[in-house]
């Protein structure tokens, strides 16, 4: 009988949401009082609420660990996504990424915001979805994953985004995610991909913030003909740097961008396949861009 009640309650929510459960919730309790304003006995109705409320709370648990089993298979069907995509695709993914310009702003916390501009042309009939990977560094725990946001949509003449698409996000246990991107249709060799991703990652550039070195790298697994790569740091911040992969048709422009926030821009031309360009950074002593005390800012979890 509890087993069917939270059948229902579980189909009831769904369709409800938070606020039907605040309303079910509400009912039951107000149904409790009722029955003990007409019994008239105190210790009645104390014993039928305290059971309502024991049977919600039930009810919670068991829904509790029924969203744990569905997101484990959640997960489990997003890797198969991904290895079945991948086979279908085979070694090469069908595109060629032509140009790719990448901002990352980061926050005073070590929070960061990831937008791309990606153009790629379809070598070849058929396909139909869109990979990039992307990874921090640092081992992020499991809290930090569910709150990275992903959004990806098309991007129009002039740089205007356009309407949503399709995106799965499949983590991996080193803390690297996939975007797997799905167009609406196959697409026809020759055809030109715009796309433009905006990734909100909480706790992304913690090292950073920090004190610790941290790396800021593209790499792609063929040719890349154009490549720019900014990284904007927290007002009040300034750092040392070293160069990741410079070699010629690489440069670098230091300065301050309106808002007073150092940059860092690096625009490359025909970057080699698994080839990494990039910089490593390290904010210097006393140039934090929040401190408490004389030490990086630190979130309330750390």
């Amino acid at each position: 009988m509890l087993r069917s009640f939270i059948d229902w309650l579980d189909d009831y929510l769904a369709g409800e949401g938070p606020s039907g459960l605040a309303r079910a919730v509400v009912g039951l309790l107000s149904f409790a009082a009722l029955c003990g304003a007409i019994l008239g006995d105190i210790a009645i109705r104390a014993g039928a609420i305290v059971a309502i409320m024991l049977l919600v709370l039930g009810g919670g648990l068991v829904l509790l660990a029924d969203r744990r089993s569905l997101q484990r298979r959640i997960r489990a069907d997003q890797r198969l996504i991904f290895d079945y995509a991948h086979a279908l695709h085979g070694r090469t993914p069908g595109y060629h990424i032509t140009s790719w310009d990448k901002t990352i702003v980061v926050a005073a916390n070590g929070d960061a915001v990831d937008t791309m501009k990606v153009r790629a042309r379809a070598e070849r009939t058929g396909v139909q979805a869109f990979y990039l990977w992307f990874g921090c560094g640092w081992p992020q725990p499991a809290k930090y994953q569910r709150k990275v946001h992903v959004e990806v949509r098309t991007l129009l003449v002039d740089d205007v985004p356009g309407t949503r698409l399709d995106r799965t996000v499949v983590w991996f246990p080193n803390g690297r995610f996939v975007v797997i991107v799905q167009f609406p249709s196959t697409l026809e060799a020759g055809n030109d991909i715009y796309l433009q991703l905006e990734v909100a990652w909480p706790g992304k550039c913690r090292p950073l913030i920090r004190g610790e070195c941290d790396r800021y790298t593209l790499t792609l697994s063929h040719l890349l003909t154009q490549a720019r790569y900014k990284i904007v740091l927290p007002k009040g911040a300034d750092t040392y740097s070293d160069p990741i992969g410079f070699q010629e048709g690489v440069t670098l422009k230091s300065g301050t961008d309106v808002e007073g926030r150092p940059t860092h821009v690096i625009e490359a031309h025909d970057v080699p396949p698994n080839h990494a360009i990039g910089l490593q950074l390290e904010l210097k002593k006393g140039a934090y861009p929040a401190t408490r005390q004389g030490r990086p800012f630190q979130t309330a979890d750390q």
